[in-house]
């Protein structure tokens, strides 16, 4: 029996109050994203690192108090850099996008900002990726869904086939065990589910990061054959 909608004025009251606290957390979220970015580009700018005691930048964000990676840190300034300075973006439109979907469009967004912001509000994050790869003119994600994979829900629990994965060489290179969970096919940023691993070594993994779809494609016998070996009973723990 389905749950009836309240109509009690109060209890709906509350409800647009928590909702709209979401949004306005949400917005602050993508906000904060924008003014780090600002606060790390004057710090590598004006060498504030140096003032504060540190040699180098990459020292400054390492420090315990501050703890960022410096990939991150370069994402950061980039997003301030390219939104801010160079498109002259309002920030009240960037916080209506989340600050993973504007590093997304950040190579294409130059060409048409309106359109793509437009996008990044509207589209799934899946559908977004996939838009942005053809305007560079480059191949789609693998799909999100492979029936072969989806079927493993019914063979395996979660953890028995992460620990199957684990228990695995390498399968690309053959390393010997345990391995890495590597999500596949989709990266687990793109929206991979537990079930959408495969067991590779730390190099083969950071490699199939770089370029997941040539990597798919490179190796297609070699994951074909361990999903295929997984769903007949040849993959064993």
């Amino acid at each position: 029996m389905s749950e009836q909608t309240p109509t009690d004025p109060m209890a709906i009251h509350r409800a647009c109050t928590v909702r709209d606290m979401i949004v306005a957390n949400r917005k602050t979220i993508t906000a904060n994203y924008i003014e780090l970015g600002k606060l790390f580009k004057q710090v590598r700018d004006e060498k504030i690192y140096k003032t504060l005691g540190h040699d180098t930048m990459a020292s400054f964000v390492a420090d315990g108090s501050i703890s960022f990676s410096q990939s991150r840190v370069r994402q950061l300034i980039h997003t301030y850099e390219l939104f801010i300075e160079k498109l002259k973006m309002n920030p009240d439109d960037l916080s209506l996008v989340s600050s993973g979907r504007l590093v997304i469009i950040s190579p294409v967004v130059s060409g048409d900002p309106d359109e793509w912001m437009a996008k990044a509000v509207v589209l799934s994050r899946s559908d977004l990726i996939n838009e942005v790869r053809e305007a560079q003119g480059k191949a789609p994600m693998l799909p999100a869904v492979v029936p072969e994979v989806a079927e493993l829900r019914g063979i395996y629990t979660p953890q028995q086939y992460a620990d199957l994965v684990t228990a695995q060489a390498c399968l690309e290179c053959g390393a010997r065990p345990p391995s890495m969970k590597a999500h596949f096919p989709v990266t687990k940023g793109a929206g991979a589910v537990e079930f959408w691993v495969i067991p590779l070594c730390n190099t083969c993994h950071s490699e199939y990061h770089l370029d997941p779809l040539a990597w798919a494609r490179t190796y297609q016998r070699k994951w074909a054959g361990w999903f295929y070996g997984l769903l007949t009973g040849g993959v064993t723990p």
